[in-house]
């Protein structure tokens, strides 16, 4: 006789047991395999299924399904349920056509793992056998991730809610505001995680529907009313009459109520093309503790480049550098009041040079004085090997930069069919460019050094008047002042210009020579620092005193990194004027004119 007693066999008496209360036990494993798991949501529709294994700590289930249609190049799978079983994930997906796209993507990372994927196999032992979770550690492990999950969706949820209440059903509200969110929610926006659920939200939560009422839709609403007083009074009237006479008004009623159907569904209809939808531009971050900007490179994934006005008033960001998240958005408001950056001498021009667009920083339009000018070097006088050539020179130009001002149509005629015409933009990476967008520039540079596809260096090689002219036409207005400008000119063997025929149309419009063959170059403008420092006394110097001269030369001390010392002689020098020691720091720095040790280490 033998018993079962929790996955062991029994076996009682026999050849080798001691008396009658002796035994023999043997143990035999088990391999339990389930078709279900505690997380398993719903019915997958008999959907086929892939088993991906081999996954990191904690997983957000939606996160991995865009991974997965990102990485496949199938941004239409549709993902038909899930069930997690056995420390695996298993996806039903509605096609058995992508099944093939997902398997190969096995191998590679998420999370910081490999993944494995595989196409669900019923009969496979290792994707359904029962992991067994004796140990301490590894129960600890699934309760933190079971806490994470849970602790995931509440915050989604309050997410959820807050745009709800605060923004979707006010129709007053006009920006999408998270203030505070950070302490009354737990609401962490420095986390990754935490902002994809926010940019999500955002790109599907908040539009606002608005239908416009016309002229002639209210014109047919009175036309619907009286058309029913009207059967009203026909129905009234209809009583008085005999039998015969109502089935007629009966019918001409019928007839109406026909008309008036007709007149709400054309107003159904006009009310359908009147529909106005109205999505959030502005966003509010403002006391959340934010510190780092780097998740706010992702709002371009989800199609919020249209969000152009961010409050980040009262958080914690303190480098200057962590802007560069948002450049890609072309941006037309920011506020970082109570910021530590707003703290940098240059926080103002800072900001702008970063954002070409933007036209309010901290409540404030941005204006020429966020620019201070830099005093610019002395000209050299113009070089010229002969006088008659530099008259003939000064007299085409001022002609040619007129014309390109003032009608630029009219240039054509200083060239050919047989002209050509192309453009180099030499970015210099070694300063900082001021405001201006330069895409036009660059899309249109012929720079053979970096440029290999021979297609496109005959493209960006335009021959003909009307070719050239309009690739004039993406300039800018301009305005070229020739008294100030550097002309050199000497003779050289070429193809650049030659005399106009007499009779030409050139000639006929006043131009000496017409134009073979133009290389424009163009750089972005630099504002160039002075090539001497100041080195003569100033008069009525108002020299700080007391408090107001240790906050100076600290503020001077951390941004140039010079010792107190050393930042109290440079502002001496300079009068105590922090534009003019700047000026003085940076020319003497340019020279290599500062010892090592003038520098905090």
């Amino acid at each position: 006789m033998s018993s079962k007693r929790g996955g062991r066999i029994v076996s009682r008496g026999g050849r080798g047991g001691r008396g009658r209360g002796g035994g023999r036990e043997t143990t035999r494993r088990h391999v339990n395999i389930r078709s279900g798991g505690s997380e398993a949501m719903g019915d997958d529709g008999g959907f086929p299924r892939i088993c991906i294994s081999n996954l990191p700590r904690t997983v957000d289930k939606s996160d991995l399904m865009e991974f997965l249609k990102s990485k496949s190049y199938q941004p239409n799978m549709s993902f038909k349920g899930f069930e997690f079983k056995n420390t695996k994930l298993y996806l039903a997906v509605e096609s058995s056509e992508n099944i093939p796209a997902l398997v190969s993507l096995t191998g590679i990372r998420y999370g910081g793992v490999k993944l494995i994927v595989a196409q669900e196999d019923s009969n496979s032992v290792s994707q359904n056998r029962v992991v067994s979770q004796n140990n301490k550690s590894s129960q600890r492990q699934l309760f933190k991730e079971t806490q994470t999950k849970l602790s995931a969706n509440r915050q989604l949820k309050h997410i959820e809610e807050h745009i709800t209440n605060t923004y979707t059903n006010n129709p007053n509200q006009e920006v999408v505001d998270f203030s505070y969110l950070h302490s009354t929610k737990e609401l962490d926006f420095n986390d990754h995680k935490t902002l994809r659920q926010v940019f999500r939200l955002i790109s599907e939560k908040c539009e606002k529907v608005y239908i416009l009422q016309t002229k002639s839709n209210r014109s047919n609403n009175n036309n619907n009313n009286n058309n029913n007083n009207n059967n009203n009074n026909n129905n009234n009237n209809n009583n008085n009459n005999n039998n015969n006479n109502n089935n007629n008004n009966n019918n001409n009623n019928n007839n109406n109520n026909n008309n008036n159907n007709n007149n709400n569904n054309n107003n159904n209809n006009n009310n359908n093309n009147n529909k106005v939808v109205i999505i959030a531009i502005t966003v509010s971050f403002s006391h959340n503790n934010i510190n780092s900007l780097s998740s706010f490179k992702l709002m371009i994934r989800y199609s919020l480049d249209h969000v152009i006005n961010f409050n980040f008033d009262s958080n914690k960001i303190s480098d200057i550098g962590e802007l560069d998240n948002l450049t890609d958005l072309s941006l037309r408001e920011l506020v970082f009041t109570n910021n530590p950056i707003c703290q940098n001498i240059n926080y103002r021009m800072d900001v702008a040079k970063k954002f070409p667009d933007l036209l309010i920083l901290d409540g404030k339009p941005i204006g020429p004085e966020d620019f201070p000018p830099s005093p610019i070097p002395p000209l050299r006088p113009n070089y010229c090997d002969s006088q008659e050539r530099q008259q003939f020179a000064f007299r085409f130009l001022e002609k040619y930069f007129t014309t390109f001002d003032k009608s630029r149509e009219e240039i054509i005629k200083a060239y050919t069919e047989e002209s050509k015409f192309s453009m180099t933009f030499a970015a210099d990476t070694s300063t900082l460019p001021l405001r201006g967008s330069t895409k036009a520039y660059q899309r249109n540079n012929r720079n053979l050094m970096k440029i290999t596809d021979n297609i496109k260096k005959t493209q960006l090689l335009y021959s003909g008047y009307d070719n050239i002219y309009n690739f004039f036409k993406i300039y800018p207005v301009t305005s070229h002042y020739l008294a100030s400008s550097v002309i050199d000119t000497f003779l050289a063997p070429g193809s650049q210009v030659t005399p106009s025929q007499p009779g030409s149309e050139a000639a006929k419009g006043g131009w000496e020579a017409i134009i073979l063959n133009e290389q424009l170059n163009v750089r972005p403008y630099v504002r160039l620092p002075r090539l001497e420092p100041v080195t003569q006394p100033i008069a009525n110097i108002t020299v700080p005193v007391g408090t107001e001269m240790e906050t100076l030369i600290n503020d001077f001390a951390v941004y140039t990194k010079l010792k107190p010392e050393f930042a109290k002689e440079c502002l001496s020098l300079s009068g105590w004027d922090k534009s003019k020691a700047l000026e003085t720091f940076q020319n003497l720095k340019a020279n290599s004119q500062i010892p090592a040790d003038y520098f905090v280490v």
